[in-house]
């Protein structure tokens, strides 16, 4: 698993500002957390999604691919990082 933290750099308040995404082996999102503005934390699976969080059918992009979007600021993240951030998703805490 690669673990991939994307800042998203906007306005619009019903989208999220921080896209948090577990990677498997095969480039694909296995699990992802969603951070909103005014603190909500969404989730989604495989088998089940949070709202309007979901995981893409497409393969995810390298960081360079995403990087070079202005509106998007990605890097490298950790498994312990995401997993805490899991965790608060998965118990309804906002931030």
């Amino acid at each position: 698993m690669r673990y991939t933290f994307v800042r998203w750099i906007h306005s619009t308040p019903t989208e999220p500002v921080l896209l948090l995404s577990e990677i498997d082996d095969d480039g694909f999102e296995f699990r992802k957390v969603d951070i909103y503005s005014d603190g909500r934390i969404a989730l989604a699976t495989r088998t089940s999604s949070d709202g309007a969080t979901f995981l893409s059918y497409e393969k995810y992009p390298e960081l360079t691919e995403i990087n070079s979007s202005a509106e998007f600021d990605a890097i490298s993240g950790s498994a312990d990082v995401f997993e805490w951030f899991w965790r608060l998703a998965v118990a309804g805490t906002t931030l």
